[in-house]
């Protein structure tokens, strides 16, 4: 990531374009290049960034230049030993990172009205600490509400 980066442009916003995932695809599939940024109802802010284009069809593409990070915690998340993270490529989620068999970050429908953003509770869990949405009345980590996410395509 060491290229000079020449212009951001704002592709999609939930709140704005509707939060769901047929609009994020509409907007964003086949453009490289996108960071995703993520902000839930208990202020927890996160994000992610791809090279890759995001589709519609298909299940994973691997993107060895994929990262993610914590606005929270001021950390990122890189591939590590050849274990590269993945993007989901399925009309039916919005902007969602994996690793493997298992996902990092994923929205399932619209985010914004109902606990479809979600992580798999063994995998960068930390990314959601500390936001009380994202405990059920039985202490189990599920999904959470987003307050906004949004995708930015940046160009080199």
């Amino acid at each position: 990531m060491n290229k000079k980066i020449k212009e951001i442009k704002k592709l999609y916003q939930a709140s704005l374009d509707g939060g769901e995932p047929s609009i994020f695809h509409k907007k964003c599939d086949n453009i490289p290049n996108t960071l995703v940024l993520y902000k839930t109802k208990g202020n927890r802010r996160f994000g992610g960034y791809v090279s890759e284009c995001w589709k519609s069809k298909g299940k994973f593409i691997l993107d060895e230049k994929c990262f993610l990070f914590s606005l929270d915690r001021k950390k990122f998340y890189f591939s590590k030993n050849g274990n590269y993270y993945i993007i989901s490529c399925n009309l039916k989620d919005g902007p969602s990172f994996g690793n493997k068999d298992k996902y990092c970050i994923k929205i399932e429908s619209n985010p914004l009205n109902n606990k479809s953003l979600k992580t798999n509770e063994l995998f960068h869990k930390e990314l959601f600490d500390e936001d009380i949405n994202a405990l059920s009345e039985d202490g189990k980590f599920e999904g959470i509400l987003a307050k906004e996410y949004e995708v930015f395509e940046i160009k080199f």
